[in-house]
């Protein structure tokens, strides 16, 4: 069968498994194990991303300036689920967009604002 490269909504998540790398989105991206993907070579992986932080090197000084909330994802297209406000904190407001292809699964943060 070849490959299908585009997200399905589910009752649980928005899967794309009809390629190499199979992939799922959960609905509500601040929930523990929102994004999981099988590789090729049968490796689980499971992750939440968490907050968005700042270090400097010079100093060893951080600071976190967005934590996850609660988001909907939505698919805006075969290949793309947008989580719109996924950060929010007093540094940042951020969306969450993530992308598949035949050959790579991507997650971009898009700062939308301070």
């Amino acid at each position: 069968m070849p490959s299908d490269a585009r997200f399905e909504v589910t009752p649980e998540a928005f899967a794309a498994e009809r390629i190499p790398h199979k992939v799922w989105l959960r609905g509500n991206l601040n929930v523990a194990g929102a994004v999981t993907m099988v590789t090729p070579d049968g490796q689980l992986l499971c992750s939440t991303p968490a907050a968005i932080g700042l270090y400097d090197a010079a100093s060893g000084q951080s600071a976190i300036i967005g934590a996850i909330q609660d988001c909907e994802g939505v698919q805006v297209s075969d290949t793309e689920v947008v989580y719109e406000n996924a950060f929010r904190g007093d540094g940042v407001w951020a969306d969450v967009v993530f992308t598949i292809s035949q050959a790579t699964f991507e997650q971009d943060v898009v700062i939308r604002g301070r």
